[in-house]
């Protein structure tokens, strides 16, 4: 038996599934609530960062710079240790003396600067002045004054523009004062060694017990 559904049922049929398959993708889409409200779409959910210091207000006290050392803070020695005094004196040659007198040195940096006047007796015609310089580092004058032998250079120059090379050494008996060994290179040949003592007049000398 054979059913005959009328044409005009049958468009009616295919009216109503089309209308609700719209609706359904307008639902989907977000146009229109079935109530007739707009469809709102939830954000989703933020995700939490771990908290991280800023670098951005870190003041110029809590940023991670190294501070400068006191003991090289400054290029200069102590103010008591301004000026040195080194005591007149002589060395012998062969048949003869060489007597070497220095007024106070003054402190330059980091050198201890002077003048000369060298007299050779009896060979009056060697006799020579000139200024000097000896180079003493403040780490060097902080280690004489806590009683350590030290080790210097240094070179001086005559009127006549001739220099002569220095080497030293210094030998605490306080912090004020001490014994001095020089070595003047005169020439590559001649060598004069003179042994005095050194004294700096501005440094508080140490208190007894």
């Amino acid at each position: 038996m054979r059913v005959v559904v009328p044409t005009r049922l049958l468009l009616l049929l295919l009216l109503g599934y089309f209308s609700a398959g719209s609706a359904a993708t307008s639902q989907d889409a977000g146009e229109e609530h079935p109530l007739g409200e707009p469809r709102s779409i939830k954000p989703d959910p933020e995700i939490a960062l771990p908290d991280t210091p800023s670098t951005h207000n870190l003041s110029p006290s809590s940023a991670l710079v190294p501070e400068p050392d006191a003991a090289t803070a400054s290029p200069r020695g102590p103010a008591v240790y301004a000026e040195v005094n080194v005591a007149p004196t002589r060395t012998s040659i062969y048949i003869g003396s060489v007597s070497l007198t220095m007024p106070t040195f003054q402190r330059d940096g980091l050198a201890f600067r002077s003048s000369y006047v060298c007299k050779v007796f009896p060979y009056f015609f060697y006799n020579e002045r000139g200024t000097l310089f000896i180079d003493v580092p403040d780490a060097d004058l902080a280690r004489l004054a806590a009683g350590e032998t030290i080790t210097f250079s240094g070179q001086a120059k005559n009127t006549d523009g001739e220099p002569r090379r220095i080497e030293g050494r210094a030998v605490p008996a306080s912090s004020t004062d001490g014994k001095i060994k020089v070595r003047v290179f005169v020439t590559a040949k001649i060598e004069l060694i003179f042994n005095t003592t050194y004294f700096f007049p501005k440094a508080p000398a140490a208190s007894g017990p």
